[in-house]
C-alpha cells in the first residue's frame, strides 16, 4: 500500500504508458493513475450561480407581464416569444435548485473520511449527481436524486477497489465481509479495505434511514442482495484476470452484465423513488427482467467499447471486445461493430419492453430507460466518467454557465 501511494505521489517515468495517457503505477495491482474529477470541490467553493441585479429585475418584470398580460394576448407570435423568455426563468430558477443540491452531493462527499483514504480510486461526487440528475431530472424528485447519487459516487471506488487496487489474497476476506453487511466486521479488515466498507454499509444505512421506517430495511435489502452478486462477480473477475482467461462472449456477459452495476443502480432507483414501490415490484426486479437486462448490455458493451484498448493495455479482464475477438477469430473493428449492433438491439428489446409492461407504473419503468439514455450521453466515443473532462461541458451547461436573458 506505501509503494502504491509514494509511485502514485512520484512523477516516475518508469512507469508504463498507456491508452488515453494513464500511467500503470503497480502491474501486480493493475493500478493506473485516474485523474482526478476536473470539478473537484468547486461547487463547494462557488455554490450560487453568478448573477447581477439586473438578472433580478428581470425576473421581477417577467413575472409581472406573465400575471397582467397573458390573458390578452392574441398574436401567437408575441405568445412564442413571452413563453420563450418564460422557459428561460424557469429554467434559471430550477438550475439555482440543481445547483444547491449539487453543492450538497460535493459537501457530503468530501465531509466523509472514508472515501479520502481511497487514493486509488475514482472520486465523482458531480458526475455521479450529473448522472442521478438524467433519471431523475424532474423537480419534485429532489430527494430520489440525491440518494441516487450518493448510491452511484460509493459503487464507484468498489469497482476500484477490485480492479485498480486489490489483489487476490486480500480481495477473498474482503469479499466475505461485503457480503455479510455487518459493521462489526469491518474491523477485522485492513487499511483501504475497511475504509471502503466503512463507507458503503453507511451509505446504505443512510439510504435506508431516509426512506419510511416500515418499508427502509425491506427495500433496500432488495438493493443488498443485488450487490452481493456484483461482490461474487467481481471475484470471478478477479480469477480470470489473475489467470489471464478470456472466455466465451456469453460466458462474460453471465458475470460482466451483474458487475457493471447498472442493476444495482436501477434497484436503487426504484427503491429511492418511494411512489408505489410495493414488494411485489421490488421481486420482480430482483429477477433481473429483460428491460433491466437491456439497459446493463448497453452499459456493459458500450464501456467495453470505449474503453477496449485501456483495460487492454493495463491488463485487466478481458473486454467483451477481446472474448468476440478470440471466439470468433475477427478484428477489433468487427468485433466493435457486432456488438454495436448488439447495443441497438438492446434498445429495440428495451423500448418494446417499455410499451408492454403495463403492470409496472410508467413512471418507475421510464426510470430503466433514463439510464440506458446517460449511458448513450457518457461512453459515446470514451469512458466520459473516468475520464471526467469529456462530462465537464454537459455539467457546466446544466449546473454551471447562467442561460443568457
Amino acid at each position: 500500500m506505501a509503494a502504491l501511494r509514494e509511485a502514485e505521489s512520484s512523477n516516475d517515468t518508469g512507469c508504463r504508458v498507456i491508452a488515453q495517457g494513464y500511467k500503470v503505477l503497480d502491474e501486480k495491482r493493475h493500478a493506473v493513475d485516474y485523474r482526478p474529477s476536473v470539478w473537484g470541490d468547486y461547487f463547494i467553493k462557488s455554490p450560487t450561480l453568478p448573477h447581477t441585479y439586473e438578472v433580478y429585475m428581470y425576473i421581477n418584470q417577467i413575472s409581472k407581464i406573465w400575471t397582467t398580460c397573458i390573458p390578452m394576448i392574441n398574436d401567437k407570435e408575441d405568445c412564442d416569444e413571452l413563453v420563450l423568455e418564460l422557459a428561460k426563468l424557469d429554467f434559471y430558477l430550477l438550475q439555482r435548485i440543481h445547483r444547491e443540491e449539487v453543492k450538497e452531493i460535493c459537501e457530503w462527499y468530501h465531509g466523509l473520511e472514508s472515501p479520502q483514504k481511497l487514493f486509488y480510486a475514482r472520486h465523482r461526487p458531480t458526475e455521479a449527481y450529473f448522472w442521478a440528475l438524467g433519471v431523475y431530472y424532474e423537480q419534485k424528485y429532489a430527494n430520489a436524486r440525491k440518494l441516487l447519487a450518493k448510491f452511484i459516487a460509493t459503487i464507484t471506488p468498489y469497482d476500484d477497489t477490485f480492479d485498480n487496487y486489490g489483489i487476490w489474497e486480500e480481495l477473498q476476506p474482503f469479499a466475505d465481509v461485503m457480503q455479510r453487511w455487518d459493521m462489526r466486521e469491518v474491523e477485522k479488515l485492513n487499511g483501504c479495505y475497511s475504509d471502503f466498507a466503512r463507507f458503503m454499509f453507511g451509505t446504505m444505512i443512510e439510504i435506508e434511514n431516509a426512506l419510511p421506517k416500515d418499508i427502509g430495511r425491506r427495500n433496500v435489502n432488495f438493493i443488498r442482495d443485488i450487490i452481493n452478486e456484483v461482490c461474487k462477480g467481481y471475484v470471478t473477475e478477479i480469477c480470470w484476470r489473475d489467470s489471464e482467461y478470456i472466455p466465451s462472449l456469453e460466458e462474460h456477459l453471465k458475470v460482466t452484465l451483474i458487475t457493471c452495476f447498472y442493476w444495482a443502480i436501477n434497484c436503487t432507483a426504484f427503491v429511492v423513488f418511494e411512489e408505489n414501490v410495493t414488494e411485489e415490484l421490488l421481486k420482480w426486479m430482483s429477477k433481473f427482467p429483460q428491460i433491466v437486462k437491456d439497459s446493463c448490455i448497453i452499459s456493459r458493451l458500450m464501456d467495453d467499447i470505449v474503453a477496449h484498448e485501456f483495460e487492454t493495455e493495463r491488463n485487466n479482464v478481458a473486454t467483451a471486445v477481446t472474448c468476440y475477438m478470440k471466439e470468433c477469430e475477427a478484428t477489433k473493428e468487427e468485433a466493435s461493430k457486432v456488438l454495436w449492433d448488439s447495443v441497438e438491439n438492446a434498445w429495440k428489446s428495451m423500448n418494446h419492453e417499455y410499451l408492454t409492461w403495463t403492470s409496472i407504473p410508467p413512471t418507475l419503468l421510464i426510470r430503466v430507460i433514463n439510464l440506458a439514455r446517460m449511458m448513450e450521453t457518457m461512453y459515446k466515443d470514451i469512458d466520459g466518467y473516468t475520464d471526467s473532462k469529456i462530462l465537464k461541458e454537459w455539467i457546466s451547461i446544466l449546473l454551471d454557465k447562467p442561460i443568457p436573458f
